[in-house]
């Protein structure tokens, strides 16, 4: 009786080594291109990341924005009014039309504090916050520091002036 079960073929001598070496060649060919593919897509998306990165990064953020914000306290957390503004102005014309513009809304009761007569209009100091956006805020009569020192102390820089 032979060794063999009834559903096996016999396979010649050295048929099974060929067989084995040609199925194990093929299998590095496939974890080389699939390696080759992985390795690529990897380099694309973290380039892509990287240039996405970058531009965030090294593109500078537009000086001119479109409004000011005109606070009725100084603090940052105090109420404020938006108003737009012409950005077509120099930086420091913006600032002096980011000043009027807030003396208006003093001046006709738009923006109201204690202490301030309605219609009255308080020394205004003019700040920029992080992103270029022009905040005023009032400042009390007896207020000796300059601009520059009253926007640190909120956290901002003073605006650009002409």
């Amino acid at each position: 009786m032979s060794d063999l079960r009834d559903d096996e073929i016999p396979i010649p001598a050295g048929m099974r080594e060929r067989n084995l070496e040609r199925v194990q060649a093929g299998i590095r060919r496939r974890t080389a291109r699939t390696r080759a593919v992985v390795v690529g897509a990897v380099a694309l998306v973290a380039g892509g990341a990287l240039t996405a990165a970058a531009a965030v990064t090294l593109v500078p953020k537009p000086v001119e924005q479109r409004s000011v914000w005109c606070f009725d306290g100084a603090s940052i957390d105090a109420q404020h009014e938006s108003v737009q503004i012409d950005t077509a102005d120099p930086v420091g014309d913006r600032t002096a039309n980011a000043l009027d513009n807030c003396r208006l809304l003093w001046s006709n009761g738009a923006l109201h504090a204690d202490g301030v007569a309605s219609g009255d209009v308080p020394q205004l100091a003019a700040c920029v916050n992080g992103d270029g956006l022009v905040w005023v805020f009032p400042r009390d009569a007896g207020d000796a520091r300059g601009d520059a020192t009253f926007c640190r102390a909120l956290g901002v820089g003073r605006a650009p002036r002409g």
